[in-house]
């Protein structure tokens, strides 16, 4: 295992160590904030395993995020606090990730689809849990 693979897994896994799921899914999306800033360096160094390894990392921390405000039992629309925080952090996630997306060459582009379509699925849920029905 690479030592930034392993590093990776290291964080996640004390980022799952946090025994208050709001806090925990709060924790989960700076790591994926975290990653994302380290994207385009990992691209622009051609090392393709390394960036696939780290959109699904960043794929990985968002889905800890939903299922621990799922797991969590509160309903998002009597308390919207760490909802609305994980809402505006995706979709700003989705922005960089398609931006990121973007400016990849052509030919890499489908490396990143995968990450983009999970962290909208993921905004999406999280918009309709909030703004849904009663």
């Amino acid at each position: 295992m690479s030592p930034l693979i392993l590093l990776l897994a290291l964080d996640l896994s004390a980022v799952m160590a946090e025994p208050n799921l709001e806090k925990r899914a709060d924790k989960a999306l700076d790591h994926a904030a975290e990653l994302l800033g380290t994207l385009r360096d990992t691209y622009n160094s051609g090392e393709v395993k390394k960036l696939e390894s780290l959109l699904d990392e960043i794929t990985a921390s968002i889905e800890l995020c939903r299922k621990s405000l799922e797991a969590s039992g509160k309903n998002a629309r009597r308390s919207p606090k760490y909802f609305k925080k994980a809402e505006m952090r995706t979709h700003d996630f989705e922005r960089r990730l398609e931006r990121f997306q973007t400016d990849m060459g052509a030919m890499d582009q489908p490396i990143a689809q995968k990450a983009v379509d999970h962290v909208r699925k993921v905004h999406e849920g999280l918009l309709d849990d909030m703004m849904g029905k009663k």
